[in-house]
């Protein structure tokens, strides 16, 4: 895309994000930093998502813990199934507490996160 003059938006590197291993990730990550100021719901999610997926599970936190907007069910949700997913249950039982108390609006997924 770079060589052809096409800039990525969002989804499509929130795409490339899921499908690529720490190393690329992580200089996609470096990349949205460079070139995109506004925080995008997609690829906050997307980030956090790859870095659980990596077993990177402070690097995710940091992503979540800078959000600006933490008002998005989705990323709470990708928040927890990746300490689910790395095995810090108790990190997940907090998260989940203070997505109630931050009142975040639960979906169904809230309670069956993977």
């Amino acid at each position: 895309m770079q060589v052809l003059g096409i800039f990525p938006d969002a989804y499509s590197l929130s795409i490339l994000l899921g499908a690529l291993g720490f190393k690329e990730g992580k200089q996609i990550h470096g990349y949205i930093v460079r070139t995109m100021f506004k925080s995008d719901p997609f690829l906050e999610t997307a980030l956090i998502d790859m870095y659980s997926s990596c077993g990177r599970i402070l690097e995710a936190w940091f992503v979540f813990d800078h959000l600006e907007v933490k008002s998005n069910v989705v990323v709470w949700n990708v928040m927890i199934g990746g300490f689910l997913e790395n095995g810090w249950w108790e990190w997940s039982l907090k998260l989940y507490s203070l997505m109630k108390c931050e009142n975040v609006k639960f979906v169904s997924e809230s309670f069956s996160i993977r």
